[in-house]
């Protein structure tokens, strides 16, 4: 899966492609006047395995001034977009964090570390020694 983000357009874009010739290709766009919140436009093109015919769908909703795609379930816990706000579209652009990557950031390399994990409900940790050697 792709995921990305045009900034002039103010699109993000979700492609995704199967080795039967499945894909499936969404967007998600925001419009604004003055800065202000206005429309919605989500599209979805997809074929699935098996079948000849592609789905193509697109619909337009109005934004209320908090951002908020306005439809029959604005607000409740099953709405499809309510990941979809304006004001918070950049937010979902977060980088993978590998959490080990700091250590390779340091002014010198680790030698040796110990981690810790839980290893029984009763309190029992398995502690593991890694020894790094570099070339």
């Amino acid at each position: 899966m792709i995921v990305s983000f045009d900034f002039q357009t103010n699109t993000r874009t979700r492609s995704w492609k199967g080795n039967n010739g499945e894909y499936s290709l969404e967007t998600y766009q925001w419009f604004a006047e003055d800065g202000n919140p206005k429309a919605f436009r989500h599209t979805l093109e997809e074929k699935t395995e098996g079948m000849k015919k592609t789905v193509f769908k697109e619909k337009t909703y109005d934004l209320d001034s908090e951002g908020n795609v306005v439809n029959k379930y604005l607000g409740r816990f099953d709405d499809p977009y309510i990941q979809c706000n304006y004001f918070e579209r950049l937010k979902k652009l977060r980088p993978i964090y590998y959490p080990e990557e700091e250590r390779f950031r340091a002014k010198e390399l680790i030698d040796k570390t110990e981690i810790a994990t839980p290893y029984t409900y009763d309190g029992v940790e398995l502690v593991l020694l890694y020894e790094m050697e570099y070339d």
